[in-house]
């Protein structure tokens, strides 16, 4: 039979082996691809398979493979020494925010579950075993995010040499968890929390609060803010850069892509506070080396931690439901335009998002409320039309 589980098939040297591995229930296919600079002992690539027919299958590919001189000899580093590597080795043009999330990734989900595997023995079936392990803990997102980090970080070691091929091309990704955006504030919360904020003494969080609201920016995107693409005459600002933390110090960093970039328009309120808010700044004694529209009542940039300390505390006085900023003025923005029956294009292009899918997975489920009354709208309209046809006809044949 063509899965017998026994000892594989003689070959001459060099023509590579397929074998059955008992302890794990499956076949491999072995070639040697060179010899060991050092030691000058064999150093082979190795894949495994479910059948035997699938090992010699993959045995045909590694000799291909080997004659075009795409098959690189296998690397003697384990998992967790690689990581560790590719981690070291990110590039600095990537976010700090974006390296420390690889890095803990890799400390405390990827290393301690794979880290003592060859890399070049790593398979499928192990890393999909990975996914199972960390959804059985409850953590629902988790696995998909380790897809995602262990799929650039094997790219690269196929581009370095220390493996032959990915075994991401043959891993069934986690089922990825939903993101909608179920907390927001209602239209109501929100009309009375604009008529605490007319009264509110403290213009730093008013200024802040009130351009939130308005545009459904991100708080860094917020922070970010600068005087130089505010329009003050005609009300409107740019949203084109994020304040973000780097060596201790504040930088301006470009959106992570051009949709992100857009237009807003301001309120006569939100552009008197912005007014509020230049003479306060003009007469403190704080440096702002970046030119930033909005400051803390201390004329220092907004951290998150404080910013969403003083939001919810507004929140509170106003008797509303506390929500943090990226909650009050995020998700209650798009939540408040697709009910009032902006399209999910329009309001992907208001936010921000990278793509329409993004916004439709986030708030798509509040666009169904707008979509629900267009039917009974269309349906009301041709039953109308229906209903006087039907009235025109029987006064024609009563005429008759």
């Amino acid at each position: 039979m063509a899965n017998t589980k026994s000892k594989g098939r003689t070959r001459a040297n060099g023509l590579g082996t397929v074998s059955y591995d008992k302890q794990r229930d499956s076949w491999f296919a072995k070639l040697m691809t060179g010899y060991n600079a050092t030691s000058g002992k064999p150093v082979y690539v190795k894949r495994r398979a479910k059948t035997k027919t699938e090992a010699e299958k993959l045995l045909n590919d590694l000799h291909a493979e080997k004659k075009t001189g795409r098959l690189a000899p296998a690397s003697t580093l384990n998992v967790g020494d690689y990581l560790d590597l590719w981690v070291n080795q990110l590039p600095s043009s990537l976010a700090p925010k974006t390296r420390r999330s690889y890095a803990d990734m890799v400390k405390n989900h990827l290393k301690p579950q794979l880290g003592k595997r060859r890399l070049a023995d790593l398979s499928a079936g192990e890393i999909e075993a990975l996914y199972r392990r960390l959804e059985d803990k409850g953590l629902t997102r988790t696995p998909s995010y380790a897809h995602r980090v262990l799929s650039i970080a094997f790219t690269e070691a196929v581009r370095l040499g220390h493996m032959a091929a990915s075994p991401m091309a043959r891993v069934k990704g986690p089922k990825v968890a939903s993101k909608r955006a179920e907390s927001f504030h209602t239209t109501e919360e929100t009309v009375k929390l604009l008529d605490h904020l007319k009264t509110e003494k403290d213009s730093a969080v008013k200024a802040l609060m009130l351009i939130g609201i308005e545009t459904g920016a991100r708080l860094s995107e917020l922070t970010g803010i600068t005087w130089q693409v505010i329009d003050l005459e005609n009300g409107l600002l740019a949203v084109q850069a994020q304040l973000a933390r780097e060596n201790c110090q504040w930088v301006l960093r470009a959106l992570k892509t051009g949709k992100s970039e857009r237009i807003k328009v301001l309120s006569p309120e939100a552009v008197a506070a912005l007014k509020v808010e230049r003479a306060r700044q003009a007469i403190g004694a704080n440096p702002n080396p970046l030119g930033l529209a909005l400051l803390n009542e201390e004329g220092r940039p907004w951290d998150s931690t404080h910013a969403n300390i003083r939001v919810k505390a507004i929140c509170k006085l106003a008797g509303v439901r506390e929500f943090p900023s990226h909650t009050l003025f995020r998700h209650t923005y798009a939540t408040a335009l697709l009910k009032s029956g902006v399209s999910l294009h329009d309001a992907s292009r208001e936010m921000g998002h990278s793509s329409v899918n993004l916004t439709a997975n986030l708030y798509g489920h509040h666009a169904m409320e707008s979509t629900r009354k267009a039917a009974a709208s269309r349906n009301a309209f041709l039953e109308q039309t229906r209903t006087q046809s039907k009235k025109k006809s029987d006064s024609t044949e009563n005429s008759e």
